[in-house]
């Protein structure tokens, strides 16, 4: 499975614990196959633990865990190419992470700053975010949705393939946030 955590990074204001919607939630990824046309995937297996300080967003931070077995394409013999040694290798490495450093607004829009580890290499990388406001569901709870994108150079990491394939690879997260009460801190999507 995959996890999700933000926490506020700073002990000023209030951070409040949030919890996934896994049903109305997504990692995404696409990338170019022969510079013609797109794969599309996702990783379906992920958690979320989740502080957003509601009055300051600059306050929260972001993990993200996915379980690298977890990957759909269209196809399943793709599907078991991407699982295998030259692409994920999931056998040697069934968790990719995502850990934040800070979370910045630049002319208007919100840049996540972090640290991936994939193929047990860690990089920076630069992830653009939305954060909607707080939201009442029919049922009466505050919620946000969370769009997080960014793009990922997979030969960064050693990760392998062949020509065909683009070496950037689009990343997309959509997530439904449930505010929590603050004695519950974390959640995990089936």
């Amino acid at each position: 499975m995959a996890f999700i955590v933000l926490v506020a990074a700073s002990t000023a204001g209030f951070a409040a614990p949030y919890e996934l919607a896994p049903k109305k939630s997504e990692v995404g990824f696409e990338a170019s196959y022969l510079a013609l046309s797109k794969t599309y995937g996702v990783f379906e297996n992920f958690s979320v633990d989740a502080r957003i300080d509601d009055e300051d967003l600059s306050k929260t931070s972001v993990e993200v865990r996915i379980v690298t077995k977890s990957l759909k394409t269209d196809s399943e013999a793709r599907d078991g190419v991407l699982r295998s040694g030259d692409y994920f290798n999931v056998d040697e490495h069934p968790e990719m992470t995502f850990r934040s450093v800070e979370m910045v607004q630049k002319s208007g829009t919100w840049k996540l700053l972090g640290k991936l580890t994939m193929l047990g290499v860690t990089k920076p990388v630069t992830m653009d975010v939305t954060v909607s406001p707080l939201h009442e569901s029919v049922d009466g709870r505050l919620y946000r949705d969370v769009a997080v994108s960014g793009i990922v150079t997979r030969s960064d990491f050693g990760m392998g393939g062949n020509i065909f394939i683009g070496d950037d690879v689009v990343v997309s997260i959509g997530l439904t946030l449930f505010k929590l009460d603050s004695e519950t801190t974390s959640t995990t999507a089936p």
